[in-house]
C-alpha cells in the first residue's frame, strides 16, 4: 500500500536556465520553444512496509530498470538506477533509507525523449552530494 501524500515531503529544484525559459514562455508564449523543463525531485516519505532493503523499491512492472548500482549516500546504503518508461520517458534516480529506518528518500530527474540533459544530471549529482544527516550524540 502506498503511503498517503500528506505524509510525503516533496521538494522540486529547477535550474536557473529553466526558470529563465519559463519566464520567457510566459511573456511571449511557448510556441516553437523546443525546450523541456526537468525538475530535480527530492521526496521523503514513510518507508513502505514491503521495503526491507533499499533495492525493494524497484518496480519492474511499470518500467525497465537499468544501470542499477549499489552505493552510499551521506554514509547510508543507497542505490542509483535509470528507469525507462513505455511512453519514451526516462528518469535518473537515487534512493536511500533515512537513518531513522522509517523514511525513504528518493531523488530523481526525468525527461521525455530518452535522454536527460547533462546539466540536469549535474544538478542531480549536486543534490546527492549535498545530503548529510546530523548524528545525535548522547
Amino acid at each position: 500500500m502506498t503511503p498517503p501524500m500528506a505524509d510525503t515531503l516533496r521538494v522540486s529544484i529547477r535550474n536557473p536556465t529553466d526558470v529563465a525559459f519559463l519566464d520567457c514562455a510566459r511573456e511571449h508564449g511557448p510556441m516553437g520553444a523546443g525546450h523541456q523543463v526537468s525538475d530535480i525531485i527530492v521526496e521523503i516519505k514513510p518507508r513502505p512496509s514491503h521495503v526491507q532493503q533499499i533495492e525493494d523499491i524497484l518496480d519492474s512492472a511499470i518500467s525497465q530498470n537499468r544501470d542499477f548500482t549499489r552505493n552510499t549516500i551521506a554514509g547510508e546504503e543507497a542505490i542509483t538506477w535509470i528507469q525507462e518508461f513505455r511512453a519514451n520517458y526516462i528518469t535518473y534516480n537515487a534512493a536511500l533509507l533515512h537513518p531513522d529506518g522509517e523514511h525513504l528518500i528518493h531523488i530523481s530527474v526525468g525527461d521525455s525523449g530518452g535522454a536527460i540533459a547533462p546539466q540536469e544530471v549535474d544538478v542531480l549529482e549536486m543534490v546527492i552530494d549535498s545530503l548529510a544527516f546530523g548524528r545525535i550524540s548522547w
